[in-house]
């Protein structure tokens, strides 16, 4: 009772996370001038964060597309894993420029120059980086909607999910920076510069937590959502009067798809073909509503007796 499909793709993921990456390019360029005309380490860093974001929108168009290919022998569960594996390395350089940034902020303040700002451009690179906060919120609400959508079918895109989280992010940092650059502005001191840098370094190292976390969940086979396992439950003992219940159930997401096994019992004195035929329509209930789930399912006479090696996080309907 097990198929191997592959996962409905979206139209406009792909293509969303291409605009998100263009955008993100044209706000890269527009922070590169302005870093190169003040010297700003706080610049200097949202130039960094812009970057980051750029390449991992392209890396992660061409690992979702590789991700939604059909189950092959050599796969044969799908191909997740390529979501899980971007996911995990965009948490990764993120952590990775972050750390970059503090370190060269955190070495300018103990240098304890000054001077090293050109204070007549700060103005145009508070300017540019509230526009890039700008820009950051219409990329917010852009990824969004196509998250909005796919929440809409009970599916989910790792790859989606942390482009959203860092662009999210952006447009308060973007908005923090400019008001720090602001703040450089007015007081003259020039210290403030890289002490702001590092506390833009540390949040945007805080932007990798949470990709990084799902990441790990899914490597880790960590279970489905409580709520996704109680919905299996009940469409289970929905479909057919002669579906008497169900135990063992076992979930985990991975990259976009979701896996479900579990135990059925059915009327003692069914027949092997109509118990195949109910656990068959089962499988169909469940992938109407979990599109990208891929569902395997062990009969079981109504006289076993139910196992649960651990505590289950559903209840069986009476």
């Amino acid at each position: 009772m097990k198929k191997k499909e592959a996962a409905n793709n979206p139209k406009g993921i792909g293509h969303t996370l291409l605009v998100a990456a263009g955008l993100s390019a044209a706000l890269s360029i527009l922070k590169l001038i302005a870093f190169i005309y003040t010297g700003s380490l706080i610049v200097f860093a949202s130039f960094f964060d812009s970057v980051s974001d750029t390449c991992t929108s392209l890396i992660n168009n061409l690992i979702y597309k590789k991700s939604i290919e059909r189950a092959d022998k050599e796969h044969p569960f799908g191909h997740g894993g390529f979501e899980v594996i971007g996911s995990l390395l965009q948490g990764l350089l993120i952590t990775f420029f972050s750390a970059n940034i503090f370190i060269e902020s955190f070495r300018k303040f103990l240098s304890n120059s000054t001077h090293f700002l050109e204070r007549s451009s700060l103005p145009f690179a508070a300017a540019a980086l509230a526009f890039s906060a700008l820009g950051g919120l219409f990329i917010h609400f852009y990824l969004h909607a196509q998250v909005k959508k796919m929440g809409k079918r009970r599916e989910r895109s790792l790859v989606l999910l942390a482009d959203k989280a860092h662009y999210t992010s952006d447009v308060l940092a973007n908005g923090a920076s400019a008001v720090g650059v602001f703040i450089v502005y007015i007081t003259d001191y020039e210290i403030l510069d890289p002490i702001i840098g590092c506390l833009s370094a540390i949040l945007l190292g805080r932007i990798a937590y949470p990709i990084l976390k799902k990441a790990l969940k899914d490597i880790a086979h960590n279970e489905a959502p409580e709520e996704f396992q109680q919905v299996i439950v009940n469409i289970v003992m929905s479909v057919d009067e002669r579906i008497k219940g169900i135990h063992l159930l076992r979930s985990r997401e991975f990259g976009p798809y979701l896996f479900v096994d579990f135990h059925m019992k059915v009327a003692e004195l069914l027949s092997l073909k109509e118990a195949h035929k109910i656990g068959d329509k089962v499988e169909t209930e469940i992938k109407k509503i979990f599109p990208n789930a891929d569902v395997f399912i062990h009969l079981d006479p109504e006289s076993e007796p139910d196992q649960n090696y651990w505590n289950p996080s559903y209840k069986v309907p009476k």
